[in-house]
């Protein structure tokens, strides 16, 4: 089994899913070209439960440790996945934004506030090392302040060849 991506308008079909891409193929694909480093952000979503499509408990994050540890084959450079939310959590979403905590923290930091101290150096340059943290703080407030404490919500962090990278 692989962590994997399936087309939202993909049907059940006699014992499960056909259409489903692993997230290592897709990750090694984008990698191999011509750059030096490559980000995915993945948003996760909110399904919990439903062993009609292998989905149990919010599991896709530990089948990412075991995925993206393995040696690149493809790819070349520095591939990183960023994904919405740790194993056994789900990506919380606010009502008025109409979108996750995970996609407006990935906005807010692209848009340069993850360049502003204290996670950035203010170049006006947004970098990974300076995005990935912010992403990660702002995620997990989010979800902290909006749930009461009660839904913990931590975006993971994986580099393509290591596997998970503590932040």
């Amino acid at each position: 089994n692989h962590a994997c991506l399936v087309a939202v308008d993909a049907t059940l079909r006699g014992e499960g899913l056909r259409e489903l891409v692993p997230i290592r193929d897709i990750v090694e694909s984008i990698g191999s070209a011509p750059s030096r480093t490559t980000l995915i952000a993945i948003d996760l979503g909110n399904l919990r439960w439903d062993p009609r499509v292998g989905v149990l408990c919010g599991l896709v994050p530990r089948q990412l440790d075991r995925d993206l540890q393995a040696p690149q084959l493809k790819a070349n450079g520095q591939n990183w996945v960023i994904a919405s939310h740790d194993t056994l959590q789900y990506s919380g979403a606010s009502g008025p934004e109409k979108r996750t905590f995970f996609a407006a923290a990935l906005e807010q930091g692209l848009a340069g506030a993850a360049d502003e101290a204290p996670w950035g150096d203010g170049d006006r340059i947004v970098e990974l090392h300076e995005l990935a943290p912010f992403v990660v703080t702002w995620t997990w407030e989010w979800s902290q302040r909006s749930s009461g404490g009660r839904a913990p919500q931590r975006p993971g962090v994986w580099k393509l060849g290591v596997g998970r990278v503590d932040l």
